[in-house]
């Protein structure tokens, strides 16, 4: 019986989770943006041939991209909701939090093209 729980436990944490994923892909652009370009990666990185590990590599930088982002969306709609008027402190961590998904942007476009050449390259 109590494996029966955990698993209830475990199927209603996915459904959770999911909501979360589908809400983000509804209601955040840039959201949308990432998974596009994932999907493009994804595509370009199988019909390049990519080496499995470097497909591997920049499939997981930009997954993890969406997830950064999703934390990103969650944290400005918490601030947002614990403190409605403008503060400074709020609004300089989600200028953070917005140049932490920047950065990680920069750095899954730079090891998506990085690999890219090494691949055309040969």
């Amino acid at each position: 019986m109590a494996q029966w729980r955990k698993n209830m436990r475990l199927i209603s944490s996915l459904r959770c989770a999911s909501r979360g994923v589908i809400m983000g892909f509804s209601e955040e652009r840039n959201f949308r943006f990432g998974v596009l370009v994932l999907f493009a990666v994804m595509l370009g990185g199988w019909w390049l041939r990519v080496p499995p590990g470097a497909y591997v590599l920049i499939v997981g930088a930009w997954v993890l991209l969406l997830a950064v982002e999703l934390v990103n969306a969650a944290f400005e709609r918490f601030a947002d909701a614990i403190h409605p008027k403008y503060s400074q402190i709020i609004g300089t961590a989600k200028d953070m939090l917005a140049g932490a998904v920047l950065l990680l942007a920069a750095g899954a476009a730079g090891a998506t093209l990085l690999l890219v050449v090494a691949t055309i390259r040969g």
